[in-house]
């Protein structure tokens, strides 16, 4: 599965289908974020980096994703603080534990048992009392199914994505942590959500 391909237009391509929703849902809940003042701060799965500038200036950012050209993208957006690094989450070792872990339609890409393996390692990377912040697609509506299939066999052809059906995210999340908040963007079909390790 290779997302270089689709760096050029992928931005684009979102804009066109949901408009500034994406980067609103993203963003939505950075106030958490801002809160904590000098912080840690791991993102898992990045993209093109589109809301890097949103970041505390001060923060110790990694940026993760396993696409060569995502990370030259998301580089030239912002560079000061921030280490990136051409890894896929479940090799990854820190050097320490974050404040904040940040996964955007990330979780979407796998099946229920592979998921539950990621959200466990998210799990050993937060420090006490970290947050997971999460934005992510969830079926409320049932033109949320059909959006999702197509969205599955556009990047099934694009990227090689071998998943086709999403998995219960939410399920999993609230498994490991504790919701704190949670907000709804295009319809109720993406959820932003802030969820607390547990001790």
């Amino acid at each position: 599965m290779s997302y270089n391909y689709i760096v050029p237009f992928y931005d684009f391509l979102s804009r066109m289908v949901f408009g500034n929703r994406i980067f609103l849902s993203k963003s939505f809940f950075f106030k958490h974020i801002k809160s904590y003042g000098k912080i840690k701060i791991l993102i898992i799965g990045g993209g093109t980096g589109d809301t890097l500038h949103k970041l505390p200036e001060d923060a110790s950012i990694t940026f993760l994703d396993s696409s060569e050209k995502m990370l030259k993208r998301a580089k030239s957006r912002r560079g000061n603080n921030i280490e990136f690094k051409l890894e896929d989450c479940m090799t990854f070792v820190p050097k320490a534990k974050y404040d904040v872990v940040i996964i955007d339609f990330f979780l979407d890409q796998f099946s229920d048992k592979e998921l539950w393996k990621i959200i466990a390692k998210i799990d050993l990377f937060l420090a006490q009392n970290g947050r997971v912040l999460v934005s992510e697609f969830v079926i409320n509506k049932r033109w949320h199914q059909y959006y999702l299939r197509i969205m599955y066999l556009f990047f099934r052809f694009t990227t090689g994505l071998n998943t086709s059906i999403l998995p219960g995210w939410e399920l999993a999340m609230e498994n490991k942590f504790e919701l704190i908040s949670h907000k709804f963007f295009f319809s109720k079909f993406i959820k932003s959500a802030v969820y607390l390790k547990r001790i």
